[in-house]
């Protein structure tokens, strides 16, 4: 396991405390940068769009370590972000590729609640479609999407606790996620 460690620290990835379970086996986190990555960082390996040695879904996923889960929670999750040029190959393309190289691996993918409430914008056609093309490549049993609502500072734990749950007791299928913090007025 030592091995394992110090050949990912010479990739450029980052390795937490949690990377490795106790039976062996590897979590890793792409998209470590952004508000959902950070916070499940504890959670295993993690890359960086910063650093010496950078990964993002534009780069070529060959290179990075085997894995038994992975989280693919990184992308642009804005809707006005979406209609930029360039905004599809990292959403779509680039998430398909990393799930080509991890397709016997259990993936969580990060969705959109605008798969559903917003279908005709681009983040809801991107999300949708990439939910297409995971499920084909890697197939029903090893794919979760976890389709939240509006994720904030306040309520990305209780986000990431949801997705190592899912991760780590591989619940596959589609998942809705709404935040407990935010409470109607009784």
């Amino acid at each position: 396991m030592q091995d394992r460690r110090g050949a990912f620290v010479q990739t450029g990835l980052f390795v937490s405390a949690g990377a490795f379970k106790d039976d062996g086996k590897m979590n890793l986190i792409i998209g470590g940068d952004g508000l959902i990555g950070r916070a499940l960082r504890s959670s295993g390996v993690w890359t960086s769009r910063r650093g010496e040695d950078p990964f993002d879904l534009r780069g070529d996923p060959m290179r990075l370590p085997p894995a038994d889960v992975v989280y693919l929670v990184a992308g642009i999750a804005s809707f006005r972000g979406c209609e930029q040029p360039g905004a599809y190959e990292v959403n779509v393309d680039g998430n398909l590729r990393v799930a080509h190289r991890f397709k016997d691996a259990f993936i969580v993918f990060l969705s959109s609640e605008a798969v559903v409430s917003c279908p005709n914008t681009a983040l809801g056609r991107m999300k949708s479609l990439t939910e297409i093309g995971l499920l084909s490549i890697v197939g029903y049993e090893n794919l979760a999407v976890v389709r939240p609502g509006k994720v904030t500072p306040e309520n990305v734990g209780q986000l990431c606790d949801f997705l190592e749950k899912v991760g780590n007791e591989r619940r596959y299928g589609v998942h809705a996620w709404q935040s407990s913090y935010f409470k109607e007025p009784t």
